[in-house]
This record gives structure tokens, sequence and C-alpha cells, in this order.
């Protein structure tokens, strides 16, 4: 059995939309499998949001410390995975 992801809050500190229907974000999505980003959506109803995670290197200045602490999908390098929370 392979093992799971373990996700950090702490580092998808990068928001990418704001809350949406998820049919609106969907680009964004098929954009970030593309090109195999590591994100997370969370959200429920019409109200979805994605956030990324955060390199070494990173230029983007928008970093936000209310990152979801338990997202509904994580993506790794564009790839859907289970996983776990990190225990903080």
């Amino acid at each position: 059995m392979a093992e799971k992801y373990v996700y950090d809050p702490k580092n998808f500190c990068i928001p990418v939309t704001k809350l949406e229907p998820l049919e609106a974000i969907q680009f964004v999505i098929d954009d970030f499998v593309k090109k195999e980003v590591t994100f997370c959506i969370d959200g429920d109803g019409d109200r979805w949001e994605i956030w990324r995670i955060a390199y070494e290197d990173d230029r983007d200045t928008i970093k936000r410390k209310n990152s979801p602490k338990s997202p509904k999908y994580v993506y790794v390098k564009g790839k859907k995975v289970e996983f776990t929370v990190k225990k903080q």
C-alpha cells in the first residue's frame, strides 16, 4: 500500500482563486494539472477555492496564513492524491 501524502497547511499559503463555483475555477485546475503544480482545493456547494504550495524560490508575494486546514482535494505535481493532514 502506497504512503499517503502528508498535507501541511503552512506550505499551501498561496491563494489562487477567490471563493467561486467549482465550474468557474475548473480551467485553473485543468491548467495546474497540465503544468504539474502542487495545489489543494477546498470548499462546498458554490464556494470553492484553490491554494498552491509555496516553493523555495517563489516570487509570489501574496501569502496567507489561513489556508485550508483539511482540504477536500490535494494534487501533487498535477496528480490527485490521497492524503493525511500533518499534526500541528
